[in-house]
């Protein structure tokens, strides 16, 4: 079996402008609550550029809204690893954890977003806290 990955951005002929497009679709879909269009396209971008943040992130949130917290939580805390400083991918993450049961856990990571420089964030935050903790 051959291990090798294939590029098919390359395979295609593809370059940043096609993926763009593709992107914009994408996004409207999401825009329009067409969240299961929008999660197909989202999944080939990641074929197509697997390690782009914005696609892991969009992945993480589409399966949040798609009611999948589990899943999301693989692709939000993907988008960790490659932004670790995105305020806003850690508050979905304290999301996930909340739809999938593991309250503890969220209402840890949500105190240390109350402190972080976003208004908006921060009181996201410290509504979950208040609702949940």
């Amino acid at each position: 079996m051959d291990s090798k990955i294939i590029n098919w951005q390359e395979v295609l002929g593809w370059g940043k402008d096609q993926v763009d497009d593709i992107k914009f679709f994408a996004f409207s879909y999401l825009k329009q609550g067409k969240y299961e269009i929008a999660l197909k396209l989202f999944l080939g971008l990641k074929v197509l550029v697997p390690e782009d943040s914005y696609v892991i992130k969009t992945l993480g949130s589409l399966y949040l809204v798609t009611n999948q917290p589990e899943i999301a939580l693989e692709y939000l805390n993907r988008s960790t690893e490659i932004e670790p400083k995105n305020s806003r991918v850690k508050l979905n993450i304290v999301q996930a954890l909340l739809d999938s049961g593991q309250r503890e856990e969220a209402i840890k990571k949500a105190k240390s977003l109350v402190k972080v420089r976003e208004k908006a964030i921060a009181g996201k935050a410290k509504a979950l806290i208040m609702a949940w903790g």
